[in-house]
């Protein structure tokens, strides 16, 4: 990833992490690119009593694809077990197999 890449998905990761902010529950402290074990968590928020919930922000020009999304969830998720919600946030683009299968009638 060049730089011009690079600062567009820091941006990206700024603004979601103060509207997600804003929105979410009572939370003690919020990190954007905390230390985590295998370092796939963008955005974290954490709580007095109740486990931390965690992001991860993806930005692309091209088309995001249905097996990159499982592989980029399954990561998150074995990143922070003990997460109470995962989200994976796409700013950008899918391929049609994608928007087929969360297509809602």
């Amino acid at each position: 990833m060049g730089g011009k890449e690079g600062a567009w998905g820091y941006l990206a990761q700024a603004v979601v992490s103060v509207i997600y902010s804003l929105v979410e529950e009572e939370w003690d402290t919020v990190q954007v690119e905390p230390d985590t074990k295998n370092d796939k968590v963008d955005i974290a928020w954490f709580y007095k009593e109740q486990p931390p919930r965690v992001v991860q922000v993806k930005t692309s020009k091209n088309n995001f694809t249905l097996p990159d999304m499982r592989r980029w969830l399954e990561s998150l998720i074995d990143d922070v077990k003990e997460a109470e919600e995962y989200k994976l946030i796409l700013l950008g683009t899918c391929n049609d197999e994608t928007k087929k299968s969360y297509k809602s009638d």
